[in-house]
């Protein structure tokens, strides 16, 4: 196994950590809170108020509290008990005020919520083998060129952290409602969970994401390096296939940009993000020639 191998082999492996770790939360966090709030009861209550002769208010008592649910229009195979008469109905335990007269069948999302866990599990066993067969890789030289991609910036610190902020309050607010709320979890509710997780884990990347594009000769490889605040993750490529470099011009609606392309053998490119100043457009592809080129590297 070449030591290319090894290195691509630790990064899936941290992948697979972190994407079975979220899978893993996801999916217990999801069938505790389905459990939680499906749960159902049956008691006796007393008939207290009557609408139209057909809807219901219903007096009952659990875990020795007294509530008012309303149970909603009774079925003609009930008959019409008066008020004050007992009555047998159903409820959430979770949210004791929302009852029915029948038995309610639920089609349960446990097992879709067990699958995503499952398959947490799964990925991050998958993430330990590669990580037990990538041991013995080689670790970055001292003698790198480093060009950042994208760095913290104050701006964005400050643009992101307000979005932060208020994605959290929202999350714990709704996670609270949730643990105190019985029946289903329906669609719109999935919708928004999805939503506002996924709106907080991009408010984070914009306060915290850095990047950038790494040489190093002594191992034969560049690579991107990303993660928040510092680097953890890695895109492995060898030096070898590296064919030329270039600056290009662009224009982006009615103004002119540059930016550096790599030209790999086989005919690929790559546009990795590198900022060009406009004074000097040419200085990252002329700080690459001469890096390789002191190393006895030549690139077209």
């Amino acid at each position: 196994m070449t030591d290319l191998e090894r290195l691509r082999d630790a990064e899936r492996a941290k992948r697979l950590f972190v994407l079975g770790a979220v899978a893993i939360v996801y999916g217990t966090g999801w069938l505790v809170f389905d459990y939680r709030a499906t749960r159902i009861g049956e008691t006796i209550g007393t008939v207290s108020r009557i609408y139209q002769n057909a809807w219901y208010t219903v007096d009952h008592v659990y875990g020795g509290v007294e509530y008012s649910a309303n149970p909603g229009r009774i079925s003609d195979s009930l008959g019409r008990p008066p008020v004050g008469s007992p009555i047998r109905i159903y409820f959430y335990r979770n949210d004791p005020t929302r009852a029915f007269f029948e038995p309610r069948p639920h089609v349960s999302s446990q097992p879709i919520a067990a699958s995503v866990a499952v398959l947490g599990l799964l990925a991050v066993a998958e993430g330990l083998r590669r990580a037990l067969r990538s041991r013995g890789r080689s670790v970055e030289s001292g003698d790198t060129l480093v060009l950042p991609v994208s760095e913290m910036h104050w701006g964005r610190t400050l643009g992101g952290g307000v979005f932060v902020v208020l994605l959290s309050i929202v999350i714990v607010l709704s996670m609270g409602l949730g643990w105190e709320t019985g029946g289903p979890m329906g669609l719109l509710s999935l919708v928004f969970i999805v939503a506002i997780h996924g709106g907080l884990m991009v408010s984070v990347f914009a306060v915290a994401y850095v990047s950038a594009m790494v040489f190093d000769p002594g191992r034969g490889l560049m690579y991107h390096r990303w993660g928040l605040r510092r680097a953890c993750m890695f895109s492995y490529r060898p030096l070898s296939d590296l064919a030329r470099l270039e600056t290009q011009e662009f224009v982006y609606r009615r103004s002119r940009g540059h930016r550096l392309v790599l030209h790999f053998q086989g005919g690929s490119k790559e546009i990795p993000g590198v900022h060009c100043p406009r004074e000097n457009p040419n200085e990252p592809e002329q700080r690459i020639r001469q890096y390789l080129a002191s190393r006895s590297i030549k690139v077209g």
